[in-house]
C-alpha cells in the first residue's frame, strides 16, 4: 500500500505528536527507565528513517495530490 506524500506527511505529524506525549513523562521522571528511553530512541530512529524516505519521494514526485 502506498499513500501519496501529503497523506504520509500527515501520518508522520501524528507520529511526532505521539512521541511528544512521552517526553513530559520522561522529563518529570515519573517513569524514568532505560527500557522506555531505548524504546523512544528506537521509535525516533524509525520515524527519522521514514521521514528521509518520504522526503526523497516528495522531491522526486512531480505533483502532490490531495488525500
Amino acid at each position: 500500500m502506498h499513500l501519496n506524500p501529503s497523506c504520509e506527511a500527515s501520518l508522520l505529524l501524528k507520529s511526532v505528536y505521539q512521541i511528544r506525549m512521552y517526553v513530559p513523562i520522561v522529563n518529570k521522571k515519573i517513569i524514568f527507565r532505560e527500557v522506555l528511553l531505548t524504546e523512544i530512541a528506537n521509535y525516533i530512529k524509525v520515524e527519522v528513517f521514514l521521514l528521509n524516505q518520504q522526503m526523497k519521494e516528495i522531491s522526486s514526485s512531480p505533483s502532490v495530490t490531495a488525500c
